[in-house]
């Protein structure tokens, strides 16, 4: 990790403009979800949501892509006037152009890859499938907040307060192309030591950086040969040039001089390539996409495909709303919040324990030992998922 850490303080000295944080993945995938639901009807079946996905958030071609606006951002904002997204999107009033510190380096380009195939941080990425809180290559702490999925599940949630089934459509779909399309064109996790270990950090102010060839810039690949992650992005990024250039100590109006050209031909060749490689990808999986899976899919949740409920059987664990509690307090609590169940406010909200009894839409739940309360199917927020560590050291206990 003492590499990390390093490239920590050399990130603090640029500003990494083609990284997005929170706010903008906010931003990007509610604007283009938001669009893309205005063409979603209330009474839409299963089979029109699978339809609805592929020809909107999933589609290259429409206007509510989901990755639209950061691809495009790249070729508009290349430092020749305009940008594609507005001001302040990103959280910050400055727009988004083209800067010779951070876009000249390929490591900006891998980590934008990152933001799209990661799954536990990006655009495409789900809260449910966060391993771990740690910093990721972008700075930041893996959270729910920094997944695609957690604002999209906000909006289905808005749109269809009683029905999973769209959102789970969605939700197996995204997760699906985002992993197929990752494989077809090799890409892996940015954050493995070994990956950051190819591209040059800053030099100067740091005594334990090694550096072999203070001729290359920050942020750019130590070698021009094959590598395994995203190889065709690599020898498109190492033939925009600005190798052997640099100069420990350089001013900061030399390095802009040298290296803005240099960002602006990557930019624009790296949108070139993902339009042109990462774009068919998205369509040609999409289209293949089994749409059998996908109710195999719903079944696996547990959810009724044409009530859009979930279906609760005796043994489930549950977290279901207290006496005269709604579910527009539990909605209203932070994430951190609501996962310390056994502390306030979550606590004087909702309780949890395990199903006993199901009797149409009422559910007997036992809380306690020898202690029930019996509660309506819309009074149940959730099942408590249970890991497979989980189950084995409950499995111990009883054993033992």
């Amino acid at each position: 990790m003492k590499w990390i850490k390093s490239y920590t303080k050399f990130k603090e000295r640029i500003n990494e403009k083609v990284i997005y944080n929170n706010n903008s993945i906010k931003f990007m995938t509610e604007t283009q979800v938001n669009k893309a639901l205005k063409s979603l009807d209330v009474e839409s079946k299963p089979q029109d949501v699978i339809n609805w996905v592929k020809t909107t958030l999933l589609n290259p071609k429409s206007d509510s892509f989901l990755l639209r606006l950061p691809v495009e951002e790249m070729k508009t904002s290349g430092g020749v006037g305009g940008t594609f997204l507005p001001k302040g999107y990103h959280g910050i009033s400055t727009p988004l152009d083209a800067t010779h510190n951070a876009d000249s380096g390929d490591l900006s380009y891998y980590q934008f890859m990152d933001a799209v195939f990661n799954s536990q941080f990006g655009l495409l990425s789900d809260p449910d499938d966060i391993k771990n809180k740690e910093a990721n290559i972008s700075g930041q702490v893996n959270n729910p907040q920094a997944c695609g999925l957690f604002w999209i599940k906000g909006l289905f949630d808005k749109k269809f307060p009683s029905n999973k089934v769209p959102y789970l459509i969605v939700k197996y779909m995204v997760e699906t192309i985002r992993t197929r399309v990752g494989k077809k064109i090799k890409f892996s996790a940015v954050v493995e030591d070994e990956f950051l270990a190819e591209f040059q950090p800053r030099i100067g102010g740091e005594k334990d950086i090694k550096v072999d060839d203070e001729k290359i810039p920050p942020g750019f690949f130590k070698e021009e040969g094959v590598n395994t992650n995203v190889p065709e992005l690599k020898q498109i990024l190492v033939k925009c040039g600005g190798r052997d250039l640099y100069k420990k100590g350089m001013l900061p109006a030399d390095e802009e001089k040298l290296l803005l050209p240099i960002a602006q031909k990557k930019r624009l060749s790296f949108y070139n390539w993902f339009i042109a490689t990462v774009y068919p990808s998205f369509t040609q999986i999409t289209n293949d996409l089994d749409e059998s899976s996908v109710t195999e899919f719903l079944k696996i949740q547990g959810v009724d495909t044409e009530s859009g409920k979930v279906v609760y059987k005796v043994g489930d664990e549950v977290i279901y709303l207290r006496k005269d509690k709604n579910i527009e307090e539990w909605n209203k609590l932070s994430d951190n919040d609501k996962e310390n169940l056994d502390k306030n406010p979550a606590s004087d909200i909702v309780n949890r324990g395990k199903v006993t009894e199901v009797d149409g839409e009422n559910i007997k739940i036992e809380y306690k030992p020898g202690e029930f309360v019996t509660k309506t199917d819309d009074q149940v927020v959730k099942k408590i998922e249970v890991t497979k560590k989980e189950k084995t050291e409950t499995e111990e206990k009883e054993e033992n």
